[in-house]
């Protein structure tokens, strides 16, 4: 499977496609050579895991509402809640194994304004996570 395969599978397969074993492989794989991909791609990747970022933190609230509201049927609802703070854990290790790997590529060049803009986003993301996880999760 080549990058836009994956890409494409993470924006039109279900938010957790990312934890079949062969789509995670993928991108651990092009995470780990990000450097060597050419923007466009980095591009695509980043804004797709943070698109699907986005769209799982508001699922995990509205489960873990579901869950508290209706205790009888709370087994399955859990394992959906498991599935979803899995799912929550690898996007956000992807997303800053990205940050991470352009700011050590940063030391040795200067590409300032797309480390910016990257740096941005995951803070965006990690408030977004900080948020969910104190006053959401159980």
């Amino acid at each position: 499977m080549q990058i836009e395969g994956a890409s494409f599978d993470l924006s039109d397969k279900e938010l957790f496609c990312i934890e079949e074993q062969e789509v995670f492989d993928v991108i651990y794989s092009v995470v780990r050579d990000f450097n060597c991909l050419p923007p466009g791609l980095k591009f695509n990747l980043v804004e797709t895991l943070r698109s699907n970022l986005s769209v799982l933190l508001p699922n995990i609230d509205s489960l873990s509402r579901a869950s508290m509201s209706s205790p009888s049927d709370a087994t399955p609802i859990t394992d959906r809640i498991a599935s979803h703070r899995n799912a929550l854990k690898i996007y956000s290790f992807f997303l800053l194994s990205i940050v991470l790997t352009e700011e050590s590529a940063t030391e040795s060049c200067t590409r300032a304004k797309v480390i910016f803009v990257l740096k941005l986003q995951i803070v965006q993301i990690i408030f977004t996570l900080v948020f969910v996880s104190d006053f959401i999760l159980p």
